[in-house]
């Protein structure tokens, strides 16, 4: 929306917005701003829209594949830096998507006229004899966002995306939690430095992180969460210093382009002052299967020195544990109180535990020297 409204706005002053890559938009908190400058020229009376394929690409082709195949479909776009080829997006949609007008033109007829012209020469004179006054310009830019505007979620139920409304933890556990995860932020506060809320969910307690950092991220796995948790900021606020991320930590996002130096890796771009691993190492370890040796350094790798690592280590008699592990019972051989403190004091000075009331879970607080 915020590339189209550009888009719209440089139309306005006789200016074109000749790129539409999705990589022109960064967030400052949960607020998009456009960054390549150099992505506005003057319009030329009579040629097209440069930047209606990659438009359709980066953007159109991605949310499509959401809303009717899945929001899984959006991880897609993380091994197609330059958009999803809209020949691949239109033999994926299921055929009740393929027919709604606006698909049926911007994807469909747009792949089959992309096939049909395949020879970069014939294509090149097929874009020369296009003729698009400034009216039309508007008016596709126009169709263009009112069909982003009427893709709707699809009728998703995933596993955490209503965690908090059907959790195993009691009023008096929850509070305590929450009272020990504000007063482990407000004691890293740092008015200028990032923090990061590991499996953030709908963003809870990272709420409670906000007001003592420059900037929060909270990723997670569950698109599902990451988008209430997106949609609420949004709504209360129109901004935030938090940004919320849909992101597997036992598969986080790859250093990507050219020589892997164009796009750095998600550990690579985070150094925190805090990070925050709340309820999700026991499926880091018993899940996916990732023992506490790899995920020490992990951590290590994401903080700054001096930072703060807020962990709750989750026991095997925990009903969450056993109802995980009910099926796979010989993968909690290895999982233990003990194990996870010989492998973190490698990479941290403990400062403090503090049990969670109400509940058998642990708080641990370990520092970066």
């Amino acid at each position: 929306m915020l590339t189209l409204d550009l888009h719209l706005a440089a139309l306005e002053k006789d200016m074109i917005l000749k790129d539409a890559s999705a990589y022109n938009v960064q967030f400052v908190g949960c607020s998009p701003k456009f960054i390549d400058l150099f992505s506005f020229e003057r319009r030329h009376e009579g040629a097209p829209w440069p930047a209606y394929r990659q438009f359709c690409m980066h953007f159109l082709a991605p949310l499509a594949l959401c809303r009717y195949l899945g929001l899984w479909a959006g991880m897609q776009s993380k091994l197609r830096t330059d958009g999803i080829p809209l020949s691949q997006a239109a033999a994926m949609l299921p055929w009740k998507a393929r027919l709604r007008p606006g698909l049926a033109l911007h994807i469909v007829a747009h792949a089959a006229m992309e096939r049909r012209h395949a020879d970069a020469r014939e294509a090149a004179d097929k874009v020369r004899r296009i003729h698009m006054g400034k009216k039309e310009l508007v008016n596709l830019a126009l169709a263009l966002r009112d069909q982003v505007e009427g893709m709707t979620l699809p009728a998703n139920h995933t596993q955490w995306g209503r965690y908090y409304s059907d959790t195993n933890y009691s009023e008096r556990a929850f509070a305590c939690k929450q009272r020990l995860v504000e007063a482990a932020a407000r004691k890293a506060t740092d008015g200028q430095a990032m923090a990061i809320d590991l499996g953030a969910n709908t963003g809870v307690f990272t709420a409670l992180m906000a007001p003592h950092f420059a900037f929060v991220l909270a990723p997670d796995v569950d698109p599902v969460a990451v988008e209430l948790h997106y949609a609420a900021l949004r709504k209360e606020s129109g901004g935030s210093n938090i940004l919320p991320l849909v992101m597997d930590f036992s598969n986080p996002s790859p250093a990507l382009g050219w020589a892997c130096a164009e796009r750095q890796s998600f550990p690579a771009r985070c150094k925190a002052k805090l990070i925050s691993v709340l309820a999700l190492v026991h499926h880091l370890v018993l899940t996916e299967g990732i023992p506490f040796t790899q995920l020490a350094p992990f951590f290590h790798s994401m903080l700054e020195n001096g930072g703060t690592l807020l962990m709750e280590f989750v026991p095997k008699e925990d009903s969450q544990v056993q109802r995980m592990m009910a099926a796979r019972p010989e993968s909690l051989a290895g999982y233990s109180l003990e194990a996870m403190r010989t492998a973190f004091a490698g990479f941290f000075h403990e400062a403090r535990q503090a049990p969670v009331e109400d509940s058998k879970r642990i708080l641990f607080i370990y520092e970066k020297g």
